[in-house]
């Protein structure tokens, strides 16, 4: 969800997006999903993927001993009635 929530941003790297450019188009166009771009690329989302903007704000959200932000964001907006975050459904 996160690779999708880059591409929607436009938080990639000018060499990702020369690599990817039709799935990012596909992405675009609804006919493919931000994990199905994450597994095209082995599962892998490296920090030459991201531009200058995007690898900031990776850094802040997943980066921070003191807080967790993604894991509280996460489970906040998308587990409720025993739901596990192993449940959540690709969108």
């Amino acid at each position: 969800m996160f690779l999708g929530w880059i591409i929607e941003h436009n938080l990639f790297s000018h060499e990702f997006e020369e690599e990817s450019q039709d799935e990012i188009n596909q992405f675009k166009l609804r006919q493919m999903t931000g994990t199905q771009i994450y597994i095209n690329w082995d599962g892998v989302l490296a920090d030459n993927m991201l531009n200058d903007e995007g690898n900031q704000f990776a850094m802040y959200y997943f980066n921070n001993e003191d807080e967790w932000k993604y894991i509280d964001d996460y489970s906040g907006i998308f587990t409720d009635d025993g739901e596990t975050l192993y449940h959540v459904q690709v969108t």
